[in-house]
């Protein structure tokens, strides 16, 4: 995400103390609101990780409830959320996960375990936020329709 996505949310500048070890406008500017979103397409085909299916594609013919694509379970989205500082990938300014200070993860109550509504458990790891079921698509949630 780009500085454009960012709102500073940081106290009002008269209500930053006098004696702040920061300029009032550094207070304000410490304190933001990032905007982002991602999204999966309506119909989602997950394989088993490694498996070429493109080659596979090219022998059989293939659709939307072939065999190969995984449809029991849950898809798991992870997010690695970094700030990056003059291009700089290779080192990141700030981490989520992996920070110099703290993991954001656990300081902010992560629970590492989820049991979801048939009780079973999943073990998550720093940064699963997302459970994508396999065999639904988000086209099951509406219909469409004409009033005539």
């Amino acid at each position: 995400m780009s500085w454009k996505l960012r709102s500073f949310i940081g106290p009002l500048a008269n209500t930053v103390p006098a004696n702040a070890m920061k300029p009032q406008k550094d207070a304000i500017a410490s304190e933001q609101m990032w905007y982002g979103e991602y999204s999966l397409p309506a119909d989602v085909y997950i394989g088993e990780e490694g498996k070429n299916i493109a080659r596979y594609g090219l022998q059989h013919r293939l659709n939307k409830s072939h065999p190969i694509f995984l449809r029991d379970g849950y898809l798991v989205l992870n997010f690695n959320i970094e700030s990056i500082q003059d291009g700089n990938v290779d080192q990141p300014h700030l981490q989520y996960i992996f920070g110099e200070l703290s993991n954001q993860w656990k300081k902010g109550g992560f629970k590492y375990n989820f049991v979801d509504p048939y009780g079973y458990t999943f073990p998550l790891i720093d940064g699963d936020v997302i459970f994508y079921h396999g065999d639904q698509s988000s086209t099951d949630d509406f219909k469409t329709g004409v009033t005539h």
